[in-house]
C-alpha cells in the first residue's frame, strides 16, 4: 500500500526541463539557465538547480521516498548511488528560500 502511494507520488511530481528522470520536489521550481549536462564517454556529468519555500527536511523527505522508486541506493549521507552514476543532493537556504542543487556524475567505483 505504501509503495503505491509513492508511485502515485512520482508520477504526479512534476520534473526538471533539463533531465526527463529527476522529479522536482513540491514547493521548489527549476533554476532557468542554473542547470547543465554534458555527456562524456564514461557517464554524464548534471548540475540541477531549483529554488523554492519548501523546507530542507521536506525536500531531503521528498527525495529520501523517491529517488528508491527510480533505481537510486542511499550510499552515505545525501549520497545515491545507481548503475554507474552518483547522486548528491545538496539544499541551503537562499533568504526565506530552500535552494536545491543536485549533482549526478559518473561513479568513482566504476574505475
Amino acid at each position: 500500500m505504501r509503495r503505491h502511494a509513492l508511485s502515485a507520488l512520482v508520477a504526479l511530481a512534476a520534473f526538471f526541463a533539463t533531465i526527463e528522470d529527476m522529479p522536482l520536489a513540491p514547493g521548489l521550481t527549476e533554476t532557468p539557465g542554473a542547470s547543465t549536462v554534458f555527456d562524456k564517454p564514461d557517464g554524464r556529468i548534471v548540475q540541477l538547480v531549483a529554488a523554492g519555500p519548501a523546507g530542507r527536511e521536506a525536500v531531503l523527505k521528498f527525495y529520501g521516498e523517491t529517488l528508491p522508486q527510480l533505481g537510486w541506493k542511499r550510499a552515505t549521507g545525501e549520497t545515491w548511488q545507481r548503475e554507474n552514476e552518483q547522486l548528491k543532493l545538496e539544499v541551503r537556504p537562499k533568504g526565506r528560500e530552500s535552494e536545491l542543487r543536485i549533482s549526478i556524475a559518473p561513479s568513482r567505483a566504476k574505475r
